[in-house]
Parts: structure tokens; C-alpha cells; sequence
């Protein structure tokens, strides 16, 4: 049960493992390294806390995920930021969060977000820039 791990792991532990969804590598990894699971959480939370804002918004967070790097790291950087939105609008289509940004997005909208996120992870491999794929995704939302 969740409270028996919580109370075994330590409530940050548990949070971890919860979020790896099943993935006991990935659980143990953040275990191992609690400053990537809190860069996991960040980002999660940025990517509700956008939802429904205004576009001007939406371009400051993709230029701050843009500017601290550049070249093949700014491509891994977006690549793995995206992979963490895409886990958050999993939570989203299966109900298992409580943030009230869900509420705002119809399942057409998850869907067409899903689908650009996709999109957005094959093109950045292709050179295509990174601001503006992740600018695409935020205005679907």
C-alpha cells in the first residue's frame, strides 16, 4: 500500500516511486539522485502552471528552457523536457492529478498536445528549432 511504502521510503522516496510510474530503474535512479527527481518535479509543475496562460507566458517559459544551452546539448535538454510533458498529459488523461489545470483542457485538446509532443521529439532530432517546437506544443494548450 502507499502509505506502507511512504512510511518505508520517506515521503520524497515514495513521491519517486510513484512518479516512475511502475519503472523501478527509473525509481531507483531518482532515489540515487533526489536533485533529478526535484528537476522532474519543477518541470512538471511549470508545464501545469502554463496551461491556459496567455501566449506571452507560454514564449518566456520556452525561452527559458532554450537559452542555458545550445548545440546537441539544447536538443537533449528539449527532448527531455518533453518526454516529462508528455508523462504529465499521461496524469492528466488517466485523472490521477489533482492540479486544477486539467479542468481547463478538453480530451481534444490532450490529444492534439500528445500528438505535437510526438512530433516535437522527432523534429528537434532533425535540426528544426527548439523554441519553436516548444512554442507550437504550448499553444495547443
Amino acid at each position: 500500500p502507499p502509505a506502507a511504502l511512504a512510511a518505508a521510503l520517506g515521503a520524497d522516496k515514495a513521491a519517486a516511486a510513484r512518479a516512475a510510474r511502475g519503472r523501478v530503474g527509473q525509481a531507483l535512479h531518482w532515489i540515487e539522485h533526489p536533485e533529478e527527481f526535484a528537476e522532474y518535479e519543477e518541470h512538471r509543475k511549470r508545464f501545469f502552471e502554463i496551461i491556459g496562460q496567455p501566449f506571452y507566458r507560454k514564449s518566456k517559459l520556452a525561452e527559458s528552457i532554450t537559452q542555458s544551452a545550445e548545440g546537441a546539448d539544447l536538443r537533449e535538454r528539449v527532448t527531455h523536457i518533453l518526454s516529462i510533458w508528455q508523462l504529465a498529459l499521461y496524469d492528466i488523461l488517466k485523472n490521477k492529478v489533482t492540479e486544477p489545470a486539467p479542468a481547463r483542457l478538453s480530451t481534444k485538446q490532450l490529444v492534439q498536445a500528445e500528438k505535437s509532443i510526438n512530433e516535437a521529439k522527432q523534429r528537434v532530432r532533425r535540426y528544426v528549432q527548439p523554441r519553436l517546437l516548444l512554442e507550437s506544443i504550448l499553444l495547443t494548450i
